[in-house]
């Protein structure tokens, strides 16, 4: 078995012709493969040219068990003890294996560094890590990523290497859609980045999300002159606030394409919530704004399975909720997601409560605002809701069936997601006619 370890170093960029020096490499790696029993084992961030790329395979990120598994096999090399489970050393790694995106070779860079010096395992303090790396191991790619990424980028075209730096922005997977936005091109144009990226190996790609080398958005961030920042952050902000509205639609229509897309982009989903938080917290952001987004993002996060974000998530829209200063539909989302909340942690009794205390606060507000009709009528499904998981479900029919009511009437009126509700509730009372043992009744609902 012959190895032969980052063959991109001598490939050339995407679609221009492989140099000499290369072609007489690749004709000899070709004629080994004929020579008795010889077997050839090619690393490389791009696919060879033909005809050695007959038989590639494509190494994926690990998953978080995989990676905690390697950082204690790193560690255990360097004399320090593999982390035992719940301990403090363990939620780091966790953090770190996140922060990477599963990335192998970034994990056994920077596990060590970690480790030895305690450092921060934020997205953002990756690209300080990594800078550092580079620092002690100038252009030394086996032990700088920094050094490993800028040779892929030299094989990039002039035109993409002259948007690129606002890539930096990001820190998790990419939308085409929000790359435009950002990059201000249009989606045509970001596609073709996409398709460069992964070609010259500096990104992978899952469904429409471009999956970046972690190490790629360092190397950009070091480019990116300090007077465009201002203006990239701000587009970055909205395009992923764009982004989580998208999701939150699409998780009614594609669950799991609306969950998979919430996995790739969450870095940046929860990093776009830091800095809403810290806006309002400045007296530069609005509340409604934020809060708003900190609602759809729980509904989002609460399907994937991870507690700990989830948690995240849910206190900060609680600080949110808590600096609005009128009642509105912002208030009237987010009080109610608090009542989902408790409902899923069987909290029910304070459920009951908080859904009796929404009824009441949106029927109080009239029509102060375009979709109080709307809400009240949610007010009423959730107190329903509530009703029978509290073992009250004769009590639970007649709100569920005043919030079916309202919510058809406003189906007739054209309301899209008001027609999604009405069928909602109407399984709702079938839920609660069934707890009753009208069973013939349930059936007709």
């Amino acid at each position: 078995l012959l190895v032969v370890d980052n063959l991109e170093s001598v490939l050339p960029g995407p679609g221009l012709p492989v140099p000499e020096a290369a072609t007489e490499l690749l004709t000899m790696l070709e004629r080994l493969t004929a020579v008795g029993a010889t077997r050839l084992l090619l690393t490389s961030r791009q696919i060879p040219p033909r005809p050695l790329d007959s038989n590639f395979h494509r190494l994926a990120p690990l998953s978080p068990a995989e990676g905690k598994r390697l950082v204690a096999r790193i560690l255990q090399a360097d004399g320090v003890e593999p982390a035992r489970e719940g301990h403090e050393d363990e939620t780091w790694i966790e953090k770190l294996v996140e922060a990477v995106g599963g990335h192998p070779r970034s994990l056994v860079l920077l596990a060590p560094l970690v480790a030895q010096e305690g450092l921060e395992t934020t997205a953002d303090a990756m690209v300080r890590h990594l800078t550092l790396l580079e620092e002690r191991h100038p252009g030394q790619r086996e032990k700088s990523l920094l050094a490993s990424v800028r040779l892929s980028l030299g094989r990039l075209s002039a035109e993409t290497r002259t948007i690129l730096p606002r890539l930096a922005l990001f820190h998790g997977g990419i939308h085409p859609a929000a790359m435009a936005g950002v990059l201000g091109i249009d989606v045509d144009g970001a596609l073709e980045v996409c398709r460069e990226l992964v070609g010259v190996g500096l990104a992978d790609a899952e469904g429409p999300y471009l999956l970046p080398d972690p190490a790629l958005r360092p190397a950009l961030a070091l480019e990116l002159p300090p007077w465009e920042w201002a203006d990239a952050e701000y587009r970055w902000m909205e395009v992923t606030i764009k982004l989580v509205n998208a999701l939150y639609d699409q998780q009614y229509q594609e669950a799991r394409q609306s969950a998979q897309g919430t996995v790739h982009a969450l870095p940046d989903l929860l990093a776009a919530l830091d800095e809403l938080e810290r806006q309002v917290e400045g007296g530069l952001g609005v509340a409604a704004r934020a809060t708003a987004y900190a609602t759809c993002l729980e509904q989002l996060v609460s399907h994937l399975g991870r507690p700990r974000v989830l948690e995240r998530v849910v206190e900060a829209r609680r600080r949110l909720s808590r600096r609005l200063d009128t009642w509105s539909h912002d208030g009237f989302a987010a009080e109610g997601h608090e009542v989902t909340r408790l409902l899923q942690l069987g909290d029910i009794p304070v459920a009951l409560e908080k859904a009796y205390d929404l009824l009441e606060r949106a029927e109080a507000a009239g029509d102060a605002y375009l979709e109080a009709r709307y809400d009240r009528a949610m007010a009423q499904w959730l107190l329903g809701r509530a009703l029978v998981r509290s073992g009250q479900a004769d009590a639970a029919l007649a709100p569920l069936r005043k919030a079916e009511a309202s919510f058809s009437d406003q189906a007739a009126e054209g309301l899209e997601e008001a027609s999604r509700m009405a069928a909602v509730a109407l399984a709702e009372q079938g839920d609660a006619l069934r707890h009753l043992g009208r069973l013939e009744d349930a059936a007709g609902a």
